[in-house]
């Protein structure tokens, strides 16, 4: 759903007044940009080092980590609106709880990110500095909205 969004679609859905994801699409967007800003600091680092076999394998693990990054955004997009309407308490605690478990599923993957950016620095060329810190800082915001989330979430639980 995220990945074929046109962005202009995904920004008016995150702006509705309707009962839809806002914060959770908004964190595995900025995930997806930080990953898309990391695999284009190794695509221009490969052009130059096209032996290096660790760009080499670095993309294969981005794209990896892209397509969960967006499966979390479409269980999200899928999951919040479960929390609303007439549903009885127990389904509403029960969508709750499995949106504490994405949001810790995805704050693992946004450290995996930051991980993966932080072993790929050393190998990535000067030039593409920024795009490395764009990475870094997209997954961290990713990780703090997942977190805010998820306490959010888990205080639903709580109340039910």
């Amino acid at each position: 759903m995220l990945a074929r969004t046109p962005f202009e679609d995904v920004l008016e859905d995150i702006a509705s007044g309707t009962l839809s994801s806002g914060a959770g699409t908004a964190a595995a967007s900025a995930l997806a940009l930080g990953i898309a800003c990391l695999r284009k600091a190794v695509a221009v680092s490969a052009r130059h080092a096209p032996d290096d076999a660790t760009l080499q394998e670095a993309d294969a693990r981005l794209c990896g980590l892209l397509d969960r990054a967006l499966a979390a955004g479409k269980a999200d997009a899928i999951g919040f609106p479960r929390l609303g309407g007439r549903r009885p308490p127990e389904d509403k605690a029960d969508a709750a709880e499995d949106l504490v478990a994405l949001a810790d599923r995805f704050t693992w993957l946004c450290a995996q990110v930051m991980a993966e950016a932080e072993r790929l620095t050393p190998v990535i060329r000067d030039t593409m500095a920024n795009d490395l810190l764009a990475a870094r800082r997209l997954a961290d915001a990713a990780a703090t909205i997942a977190q805010a989330n998820g306490e959010e979430n888990s205080g639903a639980t709580e109340a039910s």
